[in-house]
C-alpha cells in the first residue's frame, strides 16, 4: 500500500484494496447493526471482500476464524451467536475490533477509538490495540483529540488545525518541543500543563481568543492568524513555508521563517 494513489481508483479497483486498510468507529453502540448477531456482522465484511478461504464449507470456515478473532479481543468465541444490545459499550468496541481484523488488513484506521468509553474501559481497548498492533504487524492512523492516547499509542503525530497539518514529527518532538502556537496551546490545556515526558516540568498555561472560525470560510494567509498569540502581519497575507527542525519535526509557522514585525 505504501506510497499508492487511491483517490483515483474506480469503484472495482478500490475494492480489491479494501481489504488492506480497515476502521474502527466512535461510537461502538452506533456502529454495529442491532438487528444482526456478532457473527453476521463480522461475516458481513469477510463475504463482501471475497474472503472465502475454502471451497468446501465456507461458512463453517468463517465461524472458524471468527471463533479465533473473538478470542484474540478478549470476548468468548460463544458470543458470536449472541446481538450488540446483550454488550457493554466496552464489549462492543472488542466487537468492532475484532470485525475490522476479519479481512486481515494491514492498516486499521482508528476514529476517537475510546472516547465513548468510561476511563477504566479506555485502558483495556488501548492495551489490546498495542497488544494486536504487535502480533500482527499492524498500522494505525489515529484520530482523537486525547493527548494522552496519541502519547501512549503514536510513534508520529499530525497536529491540525482547520483541514491543515500545522506541525508533525516523532510523538517525543511534538509532545515535549512544540513549536507551533497552536501545538503550545494544545499541550498546555492538558490537565496539570506538564511536559509529556518530563514530570515537574510546568508549560505555560495558553488561553485561545476567540473561535475557531468556519472550515467553510478559512482566513487569508496562516488559517490561525486570528486568535494566535504572535501574530505578526505576514500572517495575514501569506501561508507560511515548512520549517524543518530535525528529520522528522516540521512546523509551518512565520515565527520561524520571519524576523519579528511589528503589529
Amino acid at each position: 500500500m505504501q506510497n499508492e494513489e487511491l483517490c483515483g481508483l474506480n469503484r472495482k479497483q478500490l475494492l480489491q484494496k479494501r481489504t488492506a486498510f480497515q476502521i474502527i468507529f466512535q461510537d461502538p453502540y452506533s456502529s454495529l447493526n442491532p438487528r444482526m448477531r456478532i457473527i453476521d456482522i463480522i461475516e458481513e465484511g469477510m463475504k463482501a471482500l471475497g474472503r472465502n478461504p475454502a471451497q468446501i464449507a465456507p461458512d463453517e470456515k468463517h465461524r472458524f476464524d471468527i471463533d479465533i478473532l473473538l478470542m484474540q479481543v478478549g470476548l468468548p468465541a460463544e458470543a458470536k451467536w449472541r446481538y450488540p444490545h446483550e454488550f457493554s459499550g466496552g464489549q462492543r468496541q472488542r466487537i468492532a475490533i475484532a470485525r475490522a481484523l476479519a479481512v486481515n488488513p494491514q492498516l486499521l484506521i482508528c476514529d476517537e477509538p475510546t472516547s465513548a468509553l468510561d476511563v477504566s474501559v479506555q485502558a483495556q481497548i488501548l492495551n489490546l490495540l498495542k497488544t494486536l498492533q504487535q502480533e500482527r504487524g499492524l498500522a494505525y492512523l489515529l484520530i482523537t483529540h486525547n493527548i494522552a492516547v496519541v502519547d501512549y499509542l503514536a510513534d508520529e503525530v499530525a497536529v491540525m488545525y482547520l483541514g491543515k497539518i500545522v506541525e508533525s514529527g516523532r510523538t517525543e518532538e511534538v509532545l515535549d518541543t512544540p513549536k507551533h502556537p497552536y501545538t503550545q496551546a494544545l499541550l498546555s490545556a492538558v490537565p496539570g500543563a506538564e511536559s509529556m515526558h518530563e514530570p515537574g516540568t510546568r508549560r505555560e498555561i495558553i488561553r485561545l481568543q476567540g473561535e475557531p472560525p468556519s472550515p467553510a470560510n478559512v482566513p487569508q494567509g496562516c488559517h490561525f492568524h486570528p486568535r494566535c498569540p504572535h501574530v505578526m502581519p505576514i500572517c495575514r497575507e501569506i501561508y507560511p513555508a515548512a520549517s524543518r527542525f530535525s528529520a522528522s519535526h516540521t512546523t509551518y509557522c512565520h515565527l520561524y521563517s520571519q524576523e519579528p514585525q511589528d503589529l
